[in-house]
């Protein structure tokens, strides 16, 4: 997982739900994953919605089957069956909610202050 994704888009173009969706997307076949994922966003308003978008569309993904925007492009993404997605899902967010403070989504100032320090 040494990926770099850079999303540069202006307010209002859906950058935190492409971000949300790639998050997931790097978690669900190993949810230890959500550690090394980093996402760096410029309020800690925006950061604190991603997080909670993250939990939410894990909680659909998991138990909710058909209410997430997302769920027929992890499908095909991933190569996962409705059974495997949710299952993986369920695993994702019982990590994240276990290790909630490895959950790498902050401001671009928090993140130089944690480099410095």
């Amino acid at each position: 997982m040494s990926q770099l994704n850079v999303l540069n888009a202006s307010a209002g173009s859906g950058k935190t739900h492409r971000i949300t969706f790639e998050f997931i997307k790097g978690i669900l076949p190993d949810p230890n994953n959500a550690g090394r994922i980093l996402a760096i966003t410029f309020t800690n308003k925006a950061a604190g919605e991603m997080k909670s978008r993250i939990i939410e569309e894990l909680s659909m993904l998991a138990n909710h089957s058909g209410l997430s925007k997302m769920e027929s492009d992890l499908k095909k993404d991933l190569k996962y069956s409705a059974e495997d997605l949710k299952t993986k899902s369920k695993a994702a967010l019982s990590h994240i909610l276990h290790h909630y403070s490895e959950l790498a989504v902050s401001t671009i100032d928090s993140f130089i202050q944690r480099i410095i320090r």
